[in-house]
This record gives C-alpha cells, sequence and structure tokens, in this order.
C-alpha cells in the first residue's frame, strides 16, 4: 500500500492510497476514515462509483459531481470506514483492455 495526500475534514479524515493487483500495476482509491472512532472494530464499506464519467472514486469520496452521490464520505461520517477505488480505465487508473493479460478484460 503507498499512502498520498491526506486531507483532515470535520468529522473525515480522507487518504488518497494506491494498492498492488498485479505485477506493476497499482489501483488509485480514497480511504475515509471517522475522525473519533468509536471503541472497538467499524463496520467497512466497498464504496463503488458509477461508470458513466471520469470522476471515478473521487464521487463517492464527496471530491466531484453530484453531491447525491457521495455516500463514501457520508457513511464515514456515521462511523464507517470506506475504501473508494478506481475501476480500470476510471478515474486515475489507466487501463488498455486490448493489452491486458486477463480473458475477463476482452
Amino acid at each position: 500500500m503507498q499512502y498520498g495526500k491526506e486531507e483532515v475534514l470535520p468529522k473525515v479524515i480522507r487518504k488518497k492510497l494506491s494498492f498492488a493487483v498485479a505485477a506493476g500495476e497499482r489501483v488509485p482509491a480514497y480511504l475515509l476514515l471517522p475522525r473519533e472512532p468509536k471503541d472497538g472494530k467499524l463496520p467497512a464499506v466497498l464504496c463503488l462509483h458509477q461508470t458513466n464519467g471520469a470522476l471515478g472514486g473521487k464521487s463517492p469520496a464527496g471530491l466531484g459531481g453530484n453531491p447525491n452521490l457521495f455516500y463514501g464520505l457520508h457513511l464515514a461520517e456515521l462511523g464507517y470506514v470506506t475504501l473508494a477505488p478506481d475501476y480500470p480505465s476510471f478515474g486515475e487508473y489507466p487501463y488498455d483492455f486490448k493489452k491486458s493479460p486477463f480473458k475477463s478484460a476482452a
């Protein structure tokens, strides 16, 4: 895991990160953590974005587009840990499906 920019918001800490999924390939994502977590384990939600724009994981993380789609941010404000990754070829995750070694990409 590699961490980038971190923003401290009133109720949430939003961290930019990336994680390895294959040799030489990393998925960019946003991790949102409650600033004042309750004791013990916290519930977590994987927050997937729509496929009709270039924002990728920024949208559920509260960084652009329609505010009604900022559900990752809203859940983090309620005490959930949320992760909003980019899909291949969306947001900051460039991907050439024609060159992919995976059959599912064809």
